[in-house]
């Protein structure tokens, strides 16, 4: 998948080989892919209630998709799915590149319950929760690659420059990172809410904590309601 926006600058987005049903992995996907933490980043910007998304969201991983190596899967009455995996925290959408003997490695997952689904209602009542986390090694250090212990969002009208900026994150040597989310949904109302937290240890000086939640309702007066998907959560 292309992203043709700005026609200065073509970007790929999901570009990925995988295998489906793969004995206790379920599908594997290997290549440029959303990591699994932040349930309104998982969604499709298609789904999402809002025009933008949380800053939180955003702030914790600008532009999603980094190359990895990745595992789906479900269990058979689709109550619970997991997904997890290890990929490169470069964004290397815009350059395809990465030079560097620091990898950066990120290994992150996450494991998403759909605790309450009323089929015979055809999906319209569900309750959800789920709980993520990451651990990285950001290369905060001066190598050669930029160094990704960084958060930073856009503004809403989503302009090229990010105005809630840290900046890389000198001596960053360890990144952690959590994340519990929960849905509500009763016909037309849709309650959902989210909370992350980053700590990233630094060579030589405190560690960086950083946290943020959202949380918001929706309701449609012409009585639909928002579809979900217990596959994926």
């Amino acid at each position: 998948e292309m992203e043709f926006a700005n026609p200065g600058s073509v970007q790929y987005r999901d570009v990925y080989i995988g295998m489906n049903d793969l004995p206790g992995l379920g599908t594997v996907l290997v290549g440029n892919q959303k990591r699994p933490y932040s349930l309104d980043q998982l969604n499709s910007s298609n789904a999402n209630v809002f025009i933008e998304r949380p800053f939180i969201a955003d702030g914790t991983q600008q532009d999603t998709r980094r190359i990895g190596i990745q595992s789906y899967n479900v269990s058979d009455d689709e109550a619970w799915n997991w997904r997890y995996g290890v990929s490169n925290r470069e964004n290397t959408q815009d350059d395809g590149s990465y030079i560097s003997d620091h990898y950066q490695l990120e290994v992150a997952g996450r494991l998403a319950n759909t605790w309450f689904y009323d089929e015979c209602a055809d999906g319209r009542n569900y309750g959800h929760w789920a709980v993520s986390g990451a651990y990285a090694q950001p290369d905060g250090n001066g190598g050669a690659a930029a160094n990704t212990a960084r958060l930073r969002a856009r503004p809403e009208a989503r302009s090229t420059n990010s105005w809630l900026d840290t900046g890389a994150i000198a001596g960053a040597s360890d990144y952690y990172l959590f994340g519990a989310e929960g849905v509500l949904n009763a016909g037309p109302l849709q309650l959902v809410g989210e909370a992350m937290q980053v700590s990233i240890e630094r060579d030589g000086a405190s560690t960086a904590d950083f946290w943020g939640a959202y949380g918001y309702a929706s309701y449609f007066l012409t009585g639909e309601h928002i579809p979900w998907d217990r596959k994926s959560g």
